[in-house]
């Protein structure tokens, strides 16, 4: 089966199919590409949700853009599809995936992108943040919705997730790992490791906490309580500064080394406890 590639020969409109180099508009089952190259942005027809796709795949050397703040770029995944994104111009994009069987969503490049649900639709279960420079928010806007399971961020870009982030199945999502770059949280978790940086941002709960040696949690910016529930795992030479009270009296454990060996910075009426 031919792979429609586009090319935007006529107009920015996804509908068009001369704008496709099968001359027909994508459909469902199809795998889809924005190739290296391309030179027209993607503006109208942006409404193809009811198009579930077997895999969108926006290549290394792509620097157009998709959609506007005003209207998102909007394409439905098949079950157990992906999405692999390199390129480098502005996008915005909207998922409807599919309710039941795990999706994919590879970010290995970026300047920036924003991605969200489209309506109350699943996004993927599975998040991947591997660019090494620029910006991906997540349902960073008030009134979006980002329905993800697990997030993986490697690399020097930075994440910024916002309130409407939950899970596939609604409430906290179930990882955030922030192995590398910045994330700035804005949504509950359950489990959040840390090797990179880490802001929360907003009113949130994480249940399960570990900050590994070249990691960092820092609450000195955002506002409102933060809730760890249970004791926070530290390792050697890691970071934790709360200078304005905002994680309360949290419950920290020595996994090796000595305190000396982390940075805990606290308000003067908070206190350290090691477990």
């Amino acid at each position: 089966m031919a792979i429609p590639i586009w090319d935007g020969s006529t107009d920015g409109n996804l509908s068009t199919g001369a704008n496709w180099s099968t001359g027909s508009a994508p459909v469902t089952g199809d795998t889809v590409i924005f190739p290296k190259g391309a030179t027209r942005n993607v503006t109208d027809g942006l409404g193809q949700f009811a198009v579930d796709l077997a895999e969108l795949i926006v290549e290394k050397g792509c620097t157009i853009n998709f959609g506007t703040a005003a209207g998102s770029m909007q394409y439905g995944i098949q079950a157990g599809g992906s999405i692999t994104w390199e390129g480098t111009g502005t996008a915005y994009v909207e998922i409807a995936g599919d309710q039941t069987t795990t999706g994919v969503f590879n970010v290995r490049a970026c300047t920036t992108l924003y991605i969200a649900s489209y309506s109350t639709e699943k996004t993927v279960n599975t998040l991947n943040v591997t660019a090494n420079s620029g910006s991906v928010y997540l349902a960073w806007n008030g009134d979006e919705t980002g329905k993800v399971d697990t997030i993986n961020k490697w690399g020097g870009s930075t994440l910024y997730m916002g309130s409407g982030v939950v899970a596939t199945g609604g409430g906290a999502i179930t990882a955030l790992n922030s192995y590398a770059g910045s994330t700035h949280v804005r949504s509950s978790v359950v489990t959040l490791v840390v090797s990179g940086t880490v802001f929360p941002d907003e009113v949130m709960t994480v249940t399960n906490t570990t900050v590994y040696s070249t990691g960092t949690v820092d609450l000195r910016n955002g506002s409102g309580a933060v809730t760890f529930s249970n004791t926070v795992q530290t390792h050697t030479k890691c970071r934790w500064f709360d200078d304005f009270g905002r994680g309360g009296n949290t419950v920290f454990k020595n996994n090796g080394g000595n305190l000396q060996d982390r940075t805990i910075q606290l308000i003067a009426d908070k206190t350290i406890t090691l477990s």
